[in-house]
């Protein structure tokens, strides 16, 4: 007896893992990808009644491309295979992964729409689609795709989690507080959803709850650099330039010379009226800056903070 062909969800493992290690560098939430059931080859090949591959036999071309970082070959093989099976949604969801390689991020998150308009849809593909789309910059898209993952599987705290973000990116606040407070009730770990609710307690002057979710979040991960510099600014908006300080001065350089603590060290600075040591602060973080080609920083300190001390 003839062996049959691996089902589609073996074969696209390495390729769904393949695009969601792309989406991990660029630096958005990924999700992993539950496979949907099709038709036989043979089922395939009666109804297109052609001599030219089934969509299965498509996709066990297309697979190892992907997984290779293929990105170009891939859409070049999916295209016509498209065209002849506009209905099969897992030739779409390829086509959608291998633009996401290419990070043509605007087809690809087209590709993910047209493919949940086919066969059955999960938490994971919806997911999977918010992440591309807030890549593209489609942020009230990501919103929806996030929204209906929660929907699907209301007892995954990464679903509330990414949902906020977005939420956040678009502006509302209100909703996104509500969502990640969920996530830290599904998941109390999550230190990226406490981290994010003192960020927002912290832009709404509500201090005293800015600083226990960043406690919270800094407990859970002690070594982040983004929950001591939210702690650091609202210890300085509370009129504690020395916490603040306690907190930043003694960084390794590439974090105590960034943009964003180079202006609340100077800050405290000038608020404990250290103007020697502030003058000594910007001249050394300039320094590190121009070394580092950080034009940002050097326009920040040249153009605000030392002419505000005529230095």
């Amino acid at each position: 007896m003839q062996a049959q062909p691996l089902c589609r969800s073996a074969r696209s493992s390495a390729a769904v893992i393949a695009v969601v290690a792309l989406l991990a560098v660029a630096g958005v939430a990924v999700y992993a990808v539950v496979s949907i059931a099709r038709e036989t080859p043979a089922e395939e090949g009666a109804r297109k009644g052609a001599t030219g591959p089934t969509a299965s036999e498509t996709l066990l071309r297309v697979d190892p491309l992907i997984t290779e970082g293929k990105g170009s070959e891939a859409v070049a093989v999916l295209l016509p295979a498209i065209e002849a099976y506009p209905q099969d949604q897992e030739l779409r969801l390829a086509l959608a992964r291998a633009y996401s390689l290419q990070k043509e991020w605007l087809k690809s998150s087209a590709a993910y729409e047209a493919a949940l308009l086919l066969g059955k849809e999960t938490a994971a593909l919806h997911a999977e689609a918010g992440t591309v789309a807030n890549a593209a910059g489609k942020v009230e898209l990501a919103i929806e795709r996030y929204g209906r993952a929660q929907d699907l599987d209301p007892k995954n705290p990464i679903h509330p989690l990414y949902l906020g973000m977005v939420q956040i990116k678009a502006g509302k606040e209100r909703e996104a507080m509500t969502s990640l407070l969920t996530a830290t009730v599904l998941n109390p770990e999550l230190a990226a959803a406490w981290g994010s609710m003192g960020e927002l307690e912290l832009r709404a002057n509500h201090l005293d709850l800015a600083l226990q979710h960043l406690a919270k979040a800094r407990a859970i991960e002690p070594e982040s650099f983004k929950w001591r510099l939210a702690e650091a600014k609202t210890h300085k908006r509370r009129n504690e330039p020395g916490k603040a300080l306690d907190l930043l001065v003694n960084l390794p350089n590439d974090k105590r010379y960034s943009k964003e603590a180079v202006q609340v060290i100077a800050d405290s600075l000038a608020m404990m009226k250290q103007v020697e040591g502030r003058a000594e602060f910007l001249r050394l973080a300039k320094a590190h800056a121009e070394g580092n080609g950080d034009a940002a920083t050097v326009e920040l300190i040249t153009t605000v903070l030392a002419p505000a001390t005529g230095g």
